[in-house]
């Protein structure tokens, strides 16, 4: 890390920040910026300014990052090293970020770092995940075991399938990584058992295994595995494919936690308008930033049901814009096969008030079909009337191709 040491001060009263804003350019580059304020979009909810109370910085980090500078730094030598700094450091971070595995503790430094010249900081210390080892190898179990323990993970090992169980009740992982060709028990009845118990079906698990069959990897992924590494694995794809599950189960919580407040709040009567905008826009962040097609359709009086809403990865999956769905009915942007299909799927939701999950597929063209499987979560008003439903959807395409092969 570098030996430059400057650090945000609170902001001056108006007139001197405004004679600063209006200096000369600051050299922070575009892309740099840009970088700067998409990191500051995934970690917001978890910063607080170390800026003094009162210090009244009316300049937004999420869109003028130049603004916070000049607010933050009132001298101008000041403020343009620090800017210099960051055009270092946005770089480096992506750079990073851009490798397979082992640089976590690099990249949290890099955070840090970045943050804290903007007079933000992580209001706890990160822990980095409670990892589970399953394999019956002790020279694999010792091996994982230290390459994770070395990566800042708390690590915690099982040498059966029995054990492997025992191990999750006692303690309850954040990921478990799951050799599948194990005595007495394998994986893939370990990884059964935790699906099927409501306190562990939410664990995401990396199936190991010496198998490169396809049958192999498509009854992984059916019993609920979220990932699979074939050995004799690259410990630098492990390492990348864990911090990739334990993002996603870290967004996956963090999400449950603002929706838990948000409901709190609302039956509280306990939120202001600027809360209610910030969540709104943490919502709408994670909403339009999550890899997952997602929907929104109103339950309209005569039975119909027509789009609100759907967020960029939707379009990209399917090639429909929000700007051609919103306002119109399934009849009048779907063909008349499918909307026969999803008609019943949406009335069974609807009807039921419970989710609806199903599997459908879409011409490509006409030797390519793209598989889908979309979840329907039904929302309801105060009489228990069914007004909206969410739909999720996600590309199963792989999973039916490598179905394919093995039927073949």
């Amino acid at each position: 890390m570098t030996s430059f040491s400057a650090a945000p001060r609170a902001a001056a009263p108006s007139g001197i920040s405004q004679s600063n804003a209006d200096s000369s350019p600051l050299p922070l580059s575009p892309t740099s910026a840009y970088y700067i304020r998409r990191l500051l979009r995934q970690n917001f909810d978890r910063l607080h300014s170390v800026v003094a109370t009162g210090a009244g910085l009316a300049a937004d980090p999420f869109s003028d990052i130049l603004s916070v500078l000049r607010s933050l730094y009132l001298d101008q030598e000041e403020a343009e090293k620090v800017a210099t700094e960051l055009d270092r450091l946005a770089p480096l971070h992506q750079g990073l970020t851009s490798r397979t595995g082992g640089y976590r503790k690099e990249l949290k430094e890099l955070e840090d770092r970045i943050f804290w010249l903007l007079g933000l900081k992580y209001e706890a210390q990160e822990q980095l995940g409670n990892i589970l080892v399953v394999d019956d190898t002790p020279d694999n179990l010792r091996l994982l075991t230290a390459t994770l323990t070395q990566q800042g993970y708390t690590v915690s090992s099982a040498i059966s399938g029995p054990l492997a169980l025992k191990a999750v009740k006692a303690k309850v992982p954040n990921l478990i990584l799951l050799d599948i060709r194990m005595p007495d028990m394998d994986g893939y009845e370990v990884c059964q058992a935790l699906k099927s118990d409501a306190a562990t079906h939410h664990i995401p698990v990396l199936f190991l295994s010496a198998s490169h069959e396809a049958n192999d990897k498509v009854k992984a992924f059916e019993m609920g595995g979220a990932d699979y590494v074939t050995k004799p694995f690259q410990i630098e794809e492990v390492l990348a494919r864990v911090q990739h599950q334990l993002q996603l189960h870290a967004l996956q919580h963090r999400l449950e936690q603002q929706n838990e407040k948000l409901q709190d709040e609302v039956t509280n009567h306990r939120k202001t308008a600027q809360q209610l905008q910030t969540q709104e826009q943490f919502l709408r962040n994670i909403y339009n930033g999550v890899e997952h097609a997602i929907s929104v359709v109103d339950v309209l009086s005569n039975g119909k049901f027509h789009f609100v809403e759907t967020n960029p990865a939707y379009e990209r999956l399917t090639g429909l814009s929000q700007e051609r769905l919103r306002g119109r009915t399934l009849a009048e942007v779907l063909t008349r096969d499918q909307v026969q299909v999803l008609q019943v799927h949406y009335q069974t939701c609807m009807q039921t008030r419970e989710t609806v999950v199903y599997e459908m597929a879409f011409p490509r063209s006409k030797t390519d079909f793209l598989w889908c499987r979309t979840t329907l979560v039904p929302l309801c008003n105060e009489a228990g009337r069914v007004v909206r439903i969410v739909g999720t959807t996600v590309d199963i395409s792989e999973v039916k191709a490598l179905q394919a092969q093995v039927s073949q």
